[in-house]
């Protein structure tokens, strides 16, 4: 059996969105494709609809694991994959029925391994497109672009994009178990480094439906240690990429500082010690003591940008207690405002 594109879904309690999601794969105009759903443990029916569809279609394999994480289902729907290219498809989004054509005729036209299109986002019924201008980019010319979107699903998401399998496999790249933010990210980050030209599509064939998607909120909930873990680790990898394609470090910068801000903001609803704790912990990082002394805001202002250069000026100036109650203030008042 062969197939020229393996799409691979991550299941877990989807019932509700699943058949919408496998629908509109199985109503592909391209038909020269398996589908992977890997089951991670459901504890709802998510698990009985896969084998329903499994049963009468001879292209849908069903994957079943204990409950490990979209990490490591990701992972093992690429070890089953026979396809020549691989897309990723969340089981609570849909894609257009002619998403699968569009992106495998442009890689093969374009002699590229990665084809990327625009997607919908959609929360209460309203729609917004969001896409870059089509085109042959090089990796180089592509970083421009990334600065711009930095960690927005055009370039974090995984399900907006048609990679050559051999690409993954030669280069033995995975999705990082236990990994609970920024997964997405730091596993394209590393597929940039292989990839010396791209194919861009304007056309939002990917539906990213916000209203049942929990990434919204799930950075919200991560343990304070555990998200700056991960974002330092993104951050090297971001630092790699510039180094390879000999870019100025714009989206490193601009990654660093949204990282920094939002573990300050976090740590200001806590104490002054917890806040004083991750603090020392990154001066005592010269590599990233040098980047605070160097990157100076976040592009679009707001209170992102405040909440950095306030943060930037304890770090050069010392003024840990002031500065910490400032941020706090400043963060129960805009929780009141959400309320």
């Amino acid at each position: 059996m062969s197939a020229a594109v393996s799409v691979i879904i991550p299941v877990y309690n989807k019932e509700r969105y699943l058949s919408r999601c496998i629908e509109s794969v199985l109503n592909q105009t391209f038909h020269d494709f398996e589908l992977i759903l890997v089951d991670d443990g459901s504890e709802d029916n998510s698990l009985n609809i896969c084998k329903k569809y499994e049963e009468v279609n001879n292209h849908i394999v069903v994957i079943h694991q204990d409950n490990q994480g979209v990490s490591v289902a990701r992972n093992n729907g690429i070890k089953a994959a026979i396809g020549e290219y691989i897309l990723f498809v969340d089981a609570d989004d849909y894609l257009n029925e002619d998403m699968i054509e569009k992106m495998y005729q442009s890689a093969k036209d374009q002699c590229v391994n990665l084809v990327i299109c625009g997607y919908n986002l959609i929360m209460n019924n309203k729609v917004k497109k969001c896409s870059e201008k089509t085109g042959l980019y090089s990796m180089s010319d592509f970083m421009g672009i990334m600065a711009r979107w930095r960690v927005d699903p055009l370039i974090g998401s995984p399900c907006n994009k048609l990679i050559k399998r051999r690409i993954i496999l030669d280069n033995m790249l995975t999705y990082v178990p236990n990994t609970i933010y920024a997964e997405d990210y730091n596993f394209n980050i590393s597929l940039f480094m292989h990839i010396d030209k791209l194919y861009v599509i304007d056309n939002c064939l990917y539906n990213y439906d916000l209203a049942v998607s929990g990434s919204l909120t799930k950075k919200n909930t991560i343990n304070p240690n555990i998200l700056w873990k991960n974002q330092t680790r993104v951050l090297n990898n971001i630092l790699e990429l510039e180094k390879k394609y000999e870019r100025e470090s714009i989206l490193s910068s601009q990654f660093f500082a949204e990282a920094v801000t939002l573990n300050f903001s976090r740590r200001a609803l806590g104490g002054l010690e917890e806040y004083k704790e991750w603090r020392d912990e990154v001066l005592n990082n010269l590599r990233l003591k040098q980047y605070i002394i160097e990157t100076k805001g976040i592009a679009g202002g707001g209170f992102e940008s405040f909440a950095y250069k306030i943060f930037r000026i304890s770090v050069m100036l010392g003024f840990d207690n002031l500065v910490f109650y400032i941020c706090k203030i400043m963060m129960n008042i805009i929780y009141c405002i959400k309320q």
